[in-house]
């Protein structure tokens, strides 16, 4: 990497923890990667979270979702819809 890639991707790492730590709603694209009882597994930033659908929704594993995080806190995430 060149010292522009790093002090760009230095520069990207702290904008993301500096929004990490605002109280922000969110909604991000994922992808339901397995399905246990009322849960589904998806990717959000890298690591893998089980949600509820609150979409009402039928899904199934494959199926492209929003995901909403409510002020920015992943415990609270579920699925809003379909994408």
């Amino acid at each position: 990497m060149s010292i522009q890639d790093d002090l760009f991707k230095s520069i990207e790492i702290l904008i993301e923890k500096a929004l990490q730590k605002q109280n922000i709603n969110r909604t991000v694209a994922s992808t339901v990667e397995a399905i246990s009882g009322s849960k589904y597994k998806c990717n959000i930033d890298g690591a893998y979270f089980w949600l509820k659908n609150g979409s009402g929704a039928s899904l199934s594993k494959g199926t492209p979702v929003w995901v909403h995080i409510p002020s920015n806190k992943m415990n609270n995430a579920f699925i809003m819809g379909r994408r």
